[in-house]
């Protein structure tokens, strides 16, 4: 059976008009929805950065708001957060909203969504391998008691 997702941005929206639009995503029978993770957002046509809703905040308030409804981040990009906080926030929403997270997680696909907050925006070579390392921490930090990992990034 084939499932439907949506995805949402969240670019000017309100808060209640957002927790609105999850909670009839949910109540409407969608299989999953997914948000942007993208901290700022440039207008196509002036480059004012428009206002955006910090992703993992939003999706802690969706695992207790919504019922049935998988979600998650569309998609993470890597040195966006440290794999270690990200595992662990990764693991709160999945336990809060009874194991209705998806983790979605990527390179990152354009500097202007890393440079304005210092983030730096690496060559896609180098994401890759920087991605590859933060997925093996994420899958060490939930399968293994202790770990200890030497990376490159």
């Amino acid at each position: 059976m084939a499932e439907i997702g949506v995805y949402q941005q969240g670019i000017n929206w309100s808060w209640e008009k957002l927790r609105s639009y999850w909670k009839c995503v949910d109540e409407l029978g969608f299989d999953a929805g997914w948000m942007m993770d993208n901290v700022v957002y440039p207008d196509a046509v002036t480059d004012k950065m428009l206002n955006v809703w910090e992703t993992w905040t939003v999706l802690s308030v969706l695992a207790e708001i919504t019922e049935n409804i998988r979600f998650g981040p569309l998609v993470t990009p890597c040195l966006r957060r440290n794999p270690c906080l990200l595992a662990k926030m990764a693991s709160s929403i999945d336990q809060i909203s009874n194991g209705r997270l998806e983790l979605g997680i990527g390179t990152g696909d354009d500097p202007i969504y890393f440079e304005p907050w210092g983030q730096t925006y690496l060559p896609i070579k180098e994401r890759i391998a920087c991605l590859r390392e933060e997925i093996e921490i994420i899958k060490k930090l939930w399968t293994e008691d202790s770990v200890d990992y030497q990376g490159t990034f």
